[in-house]
């Protein structure tokens, strides 16, 4: 008997229509009249999903067409609904970088905190792609720094990964906790020590992060720097940052870390300059990409330490047995003639 999915799937596919797939090419070539032409006339349903799970609506997110956007939102399309792959518009719009679009979406009232499907807000997805402009929009609208994906980690702890500088400058500057440990015991400090990011691990040290803080494996962020070999890490680490000016920043880091009101948006320089969409979206599929890659390097290194733990503490009972044996022997009086 097949199942209720194989089911949804066939249904959907037959379902899919010419009509349909011009409404996606519409939107994919940012023609908003026709957009609404095809949705009124031919009754198209534009939060419908294609064979790859995306639909019109979740693609004008994702490729910043804000105008097909206003129009599919005027025609009162379920602004909640996920595409395919669990990703609402608003986690697709901060993924991609696409703030104004993101902003819009906000304005329907939409949770700002909403999760996908491993528990990933939009700023958690904004973290990842780079994107500043995203992420003070995010915080206009009140979102939480400091929500835990299904992995424990943090917007902060991503951005750290990623080497984010000016994201970490960001959130540890409107009050992001900067020593929560993700479900591995690792900080944020000790990824950008692993990552090998002197910036990063000098922003988090102005923004209170914990140099002593260990992980589930008992190392702490200079045994992460240890990895790297990086002396200007290790001293950092072990020596402190000098504090900088009150009221200064210092190589775009955060002052030395005070009591923290909200603060106002960073100056629109250090956001990103824009790119064509285009080459947005090649640029953010190869991060991707690569953190994919570094987060199952980092798992592979995990698991290796346990094993090396393991055999270490095998090898201590092994030495702790051979000297119980030993032990008669080693103390037995030389008898004289």
């Amino acid at each position: 008997m097949k199942s209720l999915k194989a089911k949804f799937k066939k249904t959907e596919s037959q379902d899919w229509s010419k009509s349909d797939e011009r409404l996606l090419q519409a939107v994919e070539q940012n023609e908003p009249d026709k957009v609404s032409a095809l949705i009124v006339k031919k009754g198209l349903c534009p939060t419908k999903l294609d064979g790859e799970g995306k639909s019109a609506f979740h693609l004008s997110a994702s490729r910043g067409r804000l105008d097909c956007l206003e129009v599919i939102i005027a025609h009162g399309a379920d602004v909640n609904i996920t595409d395919g792959a669990g990703f609402s518009a608003l986690h697709l719009a901060a993924k991609h970088g696409q703030s104004e679009c993101l902003k819009r979406l906000l304005q329907e009232r939409l949770s700002v905190d909403c999760t996908d499907s491993i528990g990933r807000t939009p700023l958690h997805h904004a973290a990842v792609s780079g994107c500043l402009s995203c992420s003070e929009t995010l915080w206009d609208f009140k979102a939480s720094l400091d929500v835990q994906d299904g992995d424990g980690e943090t917007p902060l702890i991503l951005a750290a990964q990623m080497s984010r500088v000016e994201l970490c400058v960001f959130l540890l500057g409107r009050g992001a906790n900067a020593n929560i440990q993700d479900n591995q015991g690792r900080s944020a400090l000790m990824l950008a020590c692993e990552s090998d990011s002197i910036e990063t691990v000098e922003a988090l040290l102005r923004g209170g992060a914990n140099t002593q803080l260990e992980d589930a494996l008992g190392h702490n962020a200079i045994d992460y720097s240890i990895t790297t070999g990086n002396q200007l890490i290790i001293e950092m680490l072990q020596n402190g940052v000098p504090p900088a000016p009150e009221g200064e920043e210092i190589k775009g880091m955060p002052p030395s870390p005070h009591p923290r009101n909200p603060a106002p948006p960073e100056p629109q320089s250090l956001s990103p300059a824009p790119q064509p969409p285009e080459t947005q979206s090649a640029m953010q599929a190869e991060d991707e990409e690569v953190f994919e890659e570094i987060r199952r390097l980092r798992q592979e290194r995990g698991r290796l330490l346990q094993k090396i733990k393991a055999l270490e503490q095998q090898h201590q009972s092994a030495l702790s047995a051979l000297e119980e044996v030993l032990h008669p022997f080693l103390f037995i009086a030389p008898q004289n003639d």
